[in-house]
C-alpha cells in the first residue's frame, strides 16, 4: 500500500472540495451537510501561548471559570434505566451523582455528604437512599434529608437547608448533560445548531455498545485537539490514505457559536498527497479494512464509484446491525464520511452512521486527561436492544488496541495516542513559547481556544 510522500508540498488547496462530493451524490442531501462557512481570520494567526498547557494555574483557571460553568455529557439515558440506577461523573476535582430519581426525572447531586464531606458514592450503582458510609447522614433520591444519627446533638440543622446541591440537568438525544452553574443557560441554547443538525440521525434511538477510557500524561487541551484536524493523517495514520481525504476535508467555525464547531473529512477517495500513485486495489483494501469485511472478495462493480460503493456497503452493513432498518434514502456521506460534530469543551459527535463518540476530561492534575471512545450503534428493530457496555477503564500500560470490543479502532487510536505524551513533552522542551496553527486546517483549535479564553479571562460568552 502507497505510504505518505517523502516531499509532499500541496500549493494550494485541493479539490474536490467536500461540497462538490456532495454535488455527485445520487439522493436528497439533508440541508445540515450544505452548510459550509468558516470565519477563520476572525480569531487572528498569532501563536497559541504554549503556557495554557503547562500552567498549573491556567488549569486552576480552567476548573473554577470553565469547567464549573458549561454543559457537560455526563452519560446515556440508558445507563441509568431504573430508578435508583445513578452514574458518578467525574471532572477534575468535581464529582457528581446522576441518578435517576424517578421514572420520569434525572437528577444530579454534588457528591459530597453535607456533613464531613465525605462522597456519598464511590463507583456506579443503584440505591434506595444516599446513606454516607462514615456516619450515617441519608438523603432521599429527591434529595431530602431523611436520616440523622444522634439527631438530638443537631439541632442546629433544619432539613429545608440540608438537602443534596444540585446541577442542572438536561437531555438531548439520549445523553444526559449536567452544568454546575446554577444561572447556566437551557441546554438547548448552548447546544446552538447542533440538534437542528443531528436530529435527523436519531440519537435517542442508539445504545452504548463500548464505552472504552485511557489515561494518557498529557495536558486534556493536547488530547482534544488532536481529534480536531485530520491533515496529520498523512504522518500519523498513512494506512488510510488510499482511501481518505484529509485535504479535501472542510471545517465549519462561526464567532456567534462558541460552543459548536465542525469537521467533515471526506472517504472514497484518496488524500490528494498519494492520488497520483495510489491503485483501486490499494483503495479498496482500506475501504473493506474500515468496514470490517477484510478477508471478502469485494471489487467495485463496472459503473459505480469507490464512494458509492461504500456507501451500499455500509447501507447493506448497518441494516444487517438494525436487524432491517431503511436506509436507502441516506446519502453516501451519512454513510461513509466522518461528519464530526464538536461541542465545547470535550465531545465530540461523529454525525451519519459512523457511530463513534469522544469524550475527553483532565484527570489527577494539569498533565493527565482521560479519553473516552463510546461506540453508539442503532438500535436493532424488533428485537431486544442489547444492555448497555460497562465502562472499561483501561489499567495503566494498557493501550485501546488492548479494548477487544473496539475491534479494528484500537489500533488506529493507538496511533494518536503515540503524538500526545510526546506533545506534552516537547513542548515543555522547547523553547519557541506558542504554537503557529494553520489558517484553515486548525481553525477548529483555534476557535476552540478562543471559547476558553473568554471563560478563563471572564469576557461574556454568546450562548450562555
Amino acid at each position: 500500500m502507497a505510504g505518505a510522500p517523502k516531499d509532499s508540498q500541496l500549493s494550494e488547496r485541493p479539490s474536490p472540495t467536500y461540497q462538490e462530493l456532495l454535488d455527485l451524490e445520487t439522493r436528497l442531501v439533508p440541508p445540515a451537510l450544505r452548510e459550509n462557512y468558516n470565519d477563520h481570520r476572525d480569531f487572528g494567526s498569532d501563536d497559541l501561548d504554549i503556557e495554557r498547557y503547562l500552567s498549573p494555574q491556567y488549569y486552576q483557571l480552567e476548573v473554577e471559570r470553565m469547567w464549573s460553568r458549561v454543559w457537560q455529557m455526563a452519560c446515556r439515558v440508558e445507563q441509568i434505566p431504573n430508578v435508583g440506577d445513578y452514574i458518578i461523573y467525574n471532572v477534575a476535582h468535581y464529582s457528581l451523582v446522576i441518578v435517576r430519581s424517578a421514572p420520569d426525572q434525572i437528577r444530579a447531586y454534588h457528591n459530597s455528604c453535607l456533613h464531613r464531606g465525605r462522597m456519598l458514592c464511590e463507583s456506579d450503582g443503584r440505591v434506595r437512599s444516599f446513606r454516607c458510609r462514615f456516619h450515617g447522614f441519608t438523603w432521599n433520591l429527591d434529595g431530602k434529608l431523611t436520616f440523622v444519627p444522634g439527631r438530638w446533638d443537631f439541632e442546629h440543622v433544619r432539613d429545608e437547608n440540608f438537602r443534596l446541591p444540585e446541577a442542572k440537568v438536561g437531555t438531548w438525544g439520549g445523553f444526559v448533560f449536567i452544568d454546575m452553574d446554577p444561572d447556566a443557560v437551557p441546554l438547548e441554547k448552548y447546544l446552538s445548531i447542533l440538534p437542528q443538525h443531528c436530529d435527523q440521525w436519531h440519537f435517542e434511538e442508539r445504545f452504548l455498545a463500548a464505552h472504552v477510557g485511557v489515561v494518557i500524561p498529557a495536558n486534556w487541551k493536547v488530547v482534544t485537539e488532536a481529534f480536531l484536524e485530520t491533515w496529520h493523517v498523512m504522518t500519523t495514520h498513512p494506512q488510510v490514505m488510499p482511501y481518505t481525504g484529509e485535504f479535501n476535508s472542510q471545517y465549519d467555525v462561526r464567532a456567534d457559536l462558541p460552543h459548536y464547531s465542525r469537521l467533515i473529512i471526506p472517504m472514497g477517495i484518496p488524500s490528494p498527497a498519494v492520488k497520483d500513485r495510489v491503485s483501486q486495489e490499494e483503495m479498496v483494501a482500506v475501504m473493506k479494512w474500515l468496514l470490517g469485511r477484510a478477508d471478502e472478495e469485494l471489487a467495485v462493480p463496472p459503473g459505480m464509484t469507490l464512494r458509492e460503493y461504500a456507501g451500499q456497503l455500509s447501507r447493506e452493513r448497518t441494516t444487517q446491525i438494525t436487524n432491517g432498518g431503511d436506509f436507502s434514502k441516506n446519502t453516501d456521506s451519512e454513510m461513509i464520511d466522518a461528519i464530526v460534530y464538536f461541542t465545547f469543551p470535550n465531545l465530540i459527535l461523529w454525525g451519519g452512521y459512523s457511530n463513534l463518540v469522544y469524550r475527553y476530561r483532565p484527570w489527577r492534575d494539569h498533565e493527565h486527561s482521560l479519553m473516552e471512545v463510546m461506540l453508539l450503534p442503532p438500535r436493532p428493530i424488533n428485537a431486544p436492544t442489547p444492555p448497555p457496555a460497562s465502562f472499561h477503564l483501561l489499567p495503566e500500560g494498557q493501550t485501546f488496541a488492548d479494548a477487544k470490543e473496539l475491534g479494528g479502532l484500537g489500533p488506529f487510536f493507538d496511533q494518536d495516542l503515540g503524538n500526545m505524551e510526546w506533545v506534552q513533552k516537547g513542548m515543555k522542551a522547547s523553547r519557541k513559547r506558542g504554537l503557529t496553527l494553520a489558517n484553515y486546517q486548525e481553525s477548529q483549535i483555534r476557535h476552540f481556544n478562543r471559547t476558553l479564553e473568554k471563560y478563563v479571562s471572564g469576557e461574556p460568552v454568546e450562548n450562555r
